[in-house]
């Protein structure tokens, strides 16, 4: 048979060995077929060095025997199985003689994935190894083409900023962080979250001059002049709607909103002179509370938003209440 290996890369077979001949004897056939191989010797164990070795380096695959001298391997799968540090994902495969069914029951019980009994076939051993290693190359293959898609169904393909979609998200993840602080600190304390809407408005009599490249490129210029504006890493831009823009502002006040609600649309208006288009801005500023849904912000940004259609020199309009922007 084929004994051909099908390690995910820098990976290796720990394989925790007791001080039977025959534990020891595995690690000789795996190091023989050319797995990469780490085997480690009950002498100088413990459960602390061992699971530090686990945690230290890559581990596709562990061995364990099912009988030590000096600790029980049935806890030390448990250990394993609930550390914090990503080793709940590793197979567990026991090794050794099982005097009964129960002890075999056992050894899924805690975690395990697999048991192979002594005598040991060669065979057996390469195909479960084999086996489970196919499996976490095909995890790790499917767990890339997910962050992959995740990726494209979160950004918008013409500006290149996040949809929708991811917006609604990371709006909620703000919302429910800033709920969070306000019941850590009191209510004497709280983080404001504020969103901004941008729409582009194209003249009526305009609008029949006006084809879908040019369209497409104002939105790209109009994006990539907001976003140079965006310096915290926290705040997101992006393209909400057709022709509007979302901005998520965390731990930003409505005096702090007030002042960038200016300065972008002053960095952007100058596209007004020739594109046969009008610019709105909408602000809202809140503090979140866990009693009120996040929605709160997108219905009351909205609202700003068409009532900043009101003003003809600067149409901005934030929260509910008309701000002296002039």
């Amino acid at each position: 048979m084929s004994n051909q290996t099908y390690l995910p890369d820098e990976s290796k077979i720990l394989i925790i060995a007791n001080q039977d001949i025959i534990d020891q004897k595995i690690c000789e056939i795996l190091t023989d077929a050319d797995y990469n191989i780490d085997c480690l010797s009950e002498e100088s164990l413990t459960e602390e060095t061992i699971l530090q070795a686990i945690e230290k380096s890559p581990i596709s695959l562990i061995f364990i025997a099912n009988k030590f001298t000096h600790f029980d391997s049935y806890e030390l799968c448990k250990k394993i199985k609930a550390n914090q540090k990503d080793l709940v994902e590793i197979p567990i495969i026991f090794l050794g003689e099982f005097e009964s069914n129960n002890e075999k029951t056992k050894a899924f019980q805690v975690g395990g994935q697999d048991y192979i009994c002594s005598p040991f076939n060669e065979e057996e051993i390469f195909t479960k190894v084999n086996t489970f290693l196919n499996i976490i190359k095909l995890q790790q293959k499917l767990e890339k083409a997910t962050n992959q898609l995740s990726q494209i169904n979160a950004f918008d393909p013409l500006t290149n900023l996040a949809n929708k979609h991811y917006f609604l998200e990371y709006l909620e993840q703000e919302w429910n962080r800033c709920a969070r602080e306000r019941v850590s600190l009191g209510d004497g304390d709280y983080t404001m979250l504020s969103l901004i809407f941008i729409a582009i408005d194209i003249w009526e009599n305009n609008q029949a001059k006006y084809n879908q490249p040019q369209e497409d490129q104002l939105l790209i210029q109009v994006a990539q002049t907001l976003k140079n504006r965006l310096k915290r890493p926290t705040d997101l831009l992006a393209r909400y709607e057709n022709n509007i823009f979302g901005i998520i502002l965390p731990n930003t006040d409505s005096q702090g909103l007030a002042r960038l609600m200016e300065v972008l649309f002053g960095q952007i208006k100058h596209f007004q002179e020739h594109n046969f288009i009008k610019f709105r801005l909408g602000g809202v500023s809140r503090i979140p509370s866990r009693a009120i849904a996040s929605e709160i912000l997108i219905d009351v940004g909205l609202e700003a938003l068409e009532k900043a259609k009101n003003h003809q020199v600067n149409p901005l309009f934030l929260d509910s209440e008309e701000m002296d922007f002039n």
